[in-house]
């Protein structure tokens, strides 16, 4: 069997990615720390968000690997931003949620209206009549405001990209 050469389009593209994951480097503080696209603190706030959700006993990790069918079962709301990066990783989560056991009668979508942002009041009164347990907010949440829903037993989990410098909605776990 021939093998065709690959293209140096192809080649240049790989070597951009430098590790082979990210062509961009971590931003680091002055003694080194990794500190986006998300310091360590940040990552075991986010794994815990992720164990309560699952119904797990609190540990220094979480393997999904380990998991069979989510314990909890409570209402769960994606908030995804409508660009390209926003609306795949929310099916991204979506089918992993639903994969790890959460019934997807209890997962809900809220897309927020042209012009708005999840800030607005109007949006927090939206998603909060959906009644979520847990919140995810998926590429829309590097900026300081209030809390994402107006109830204290809600769980928010912001997941973005883009660097902030700890400008977040009140009392939601960043990642």
């Amino acid at each position: 069997m021939k093998r065709k050469a690959e293209s140096p389009e192809l080649s240049a593209r790989k070597s951009a990615r430098g590790n082979g994951n990210c062509s961009v480097e971590p931003k680091r503080d002055s003694l080194g720390n990794q500190i986006w696209p998300a310091p360590e603190d940040q990552m075991i706030a986010a794994r815990a968000f992720l164990k309560e959700w699952y119904g797990c006993a609190p540990g220094p990790r979480l393997f999904f690997s380990d998991l069979h069918s989510a314990t909890i079962q409570k209402p769960t709301l994606i908030v995804p931003d409508k660009d390209a990066d926003g609306l795949s990783s929310g099916v991204i989560i979506h089918r992993t949620l639903v994969k790890l056991g959460l019934n997807p009668g209890l997962l809900d979508v809220h897309l927020v209206q042209k012009g708005s942002n999840i800030h607005a009041e109007d949006e927090r009164k939206l998603m909060l009549a959906k009644k979520p347990s847990f919140i995810i907010v998926l590429d829309q949440g590097s900026r300081t405001g209030p809390s994402v829903v107006d109830d204290p037993e809600a769980k928010s989990l912001i997941i973005d990209h883009h660097f902030s410098d700890d400008e977040f909605p009140k009392d939601a776990q960043v990642s």
